[in-house]
C-alpha cells in the first residue's frame, strides 16, 4: 500500500484534472 501522501497527491491531480480552476 502507498504511503497516504503519495495517495493523497495522486487525489489531488485527479480533482485538479476533472475540476481544473
Amino acid at each position: 500500500m502507498p504511503e497516504p501522501g503519495m495517495q493523497t497527491c495522486h487525489l489531488s491531480a485527479k480533482i485538479g484534472v476533472l475540476n481544473p480552476k
